[in-house]
């Protein structure tokens, strides 16, 4: 009788311990506990990713492969974000995307300048933009299209 107690005595205890060590911990490992103190918690995240921004710095475009691209590039975030302050939401988006255009479309000019054929340089670069809504044969034969049109 005694043996008999002594025996399920120990078969709750081994039972109460699995359930005990399945529990998460504070730290969100199981059967871990204390582990908290060495864990830090996460710091909270900004609610918009527009809210953080780094401190640009002249050390980041000196380590660069391109510095004087880094620096233009920089430049102009800068004048776009300018350009762009008093607006939020969709308004800002596009206003940030209509700037980041036309610096591109001044860059390609500044490439064509360097250019063999400066002109035919800057016809790809409108025939391309023309056709960059269309996929595969419908690309290339659009591309001819233009193309041939101006030669």
């Amino acid at each position: 009788m005694k043996c008999l107690f002594l025996l399920a005595a120990l078969a709750a205890a081994a039972l109460g311990a699995t359930s005990a060590i399945a529990q998460l911990g504070p730290a969100g490992v199981p059967g871990i506990f204390g582990l908290a103190e060495s864990v830090t918690a996460p710091s909270p995240e900004p609610s918009h990713p527009s809210a953080v921004q780094r401190p640009a710095s002249q050390g980041e475009c000196a380590t660069s492969r391109q510095p004087e691209q880094c620096r233009a590039r920089q430049e102009a975030r800068k004048k776009a974000l300018a350009a762009c302050q008093g607006k939020i939401g969709a308004t800002r988006n596009q206003c940030l995307i209509d700037q980041a255009q036309s610096a591109s479309d001044h860059q390609q000019s500044l490439e064509c300048k360097k250019a063999s054929d400066p002109a035919r340089c800057l016809q790809f670069q409108k025939a391309h933009k023309l056709c960059s809504a269309k996929l595969g044969p419908e690309h290339r034969q659009c591309l001819r299209d233009i193309l041939a049109t101006k030669n």
